[in-house]
């Protein structure tokens, strides 16, 4: 769950990335419901975003 207050103004695009980001922090083989694809394509553009 990533909150959003009332004063923030942030697009369901940066939504998204600020959720991958988040599961950067845990390991990859905790992942398990994800797909590999998308954990290629857009949790290895997060880690390096960081």
């Amino acid at each position: 769950y990533v909150s959003q207050g009332f004063t923030t103004n942030r697009t369901i695009e940066e939504t998204l990335n600020l959720g991958w980001k988040l599961l950067t922090i845990l390991p990859k083989s905790e992942l398990k419901r994800i797909r590999d694809e998308y954990l290629e394509k857009y949790l290895n553009k997060a880690e390096e975003s960081k």
